[in-house]
């Protein structure tokens, strides 16, 4: 694993930042016993297999073109973790937001990052093999 390239960097810190959103808990409920269970366990769940995934891609670095695509199914597997929060949010009543809410959307940044650096590398490459 080479830690001098950007998008490594990037997809690491990525990686911490979903696997402690996937443990710190996202929402509070005054009255309800639903938001342990249920509707925010497929949140938590969503964050731990993208908090894997993100880490299957750090390792990816020798093939480009799969580190692209999977940077891409963990930004819309983060996107669908929002989702399921927000739905939690509006049927649970006094379901409140946490700031640890905030870790996914820190993650997307950092992997929108990680993927550009990972396109300018795979461009990078693809014009020295055609000056070869």
């Amino acid at each position: 694993m080479v830690l001098q390239r950007w998008q490594t960097v990037y997809l690491l810190i990525a990686v911490i930042v979903m696997a402690l959103a996937a443990y710190l808990p996202a929402t509070v409920c005054q009255s309800c016993v639903y938001a342990v269970g249920g509707g925010m366990l497929a949140y938590y769940i969503l964050n731990g297999v993208n908090a894997l995934l993100l880490l299957v891609t750090i390792f990816k670095f020798k093939n480009l073109k799969l580190q692209k695509s999977l940077c891409a199914v963990a930004m819309l597997l983060m996107l669908g973790s929002y989702g399921v929060l927000t739905a939690n949010c509006l049927w649970v009543e006094g379901t409140e937001v946490t700031w640890i809410a905030l870790f996914p959307a820190f993650a997307f940044i950092c992997t929108f990052l990680a993927k550009g650096r990972i396109v300018s590398d795979y461009n990078l490459l693809r014009d020295c093999e055609r000056l070869r």
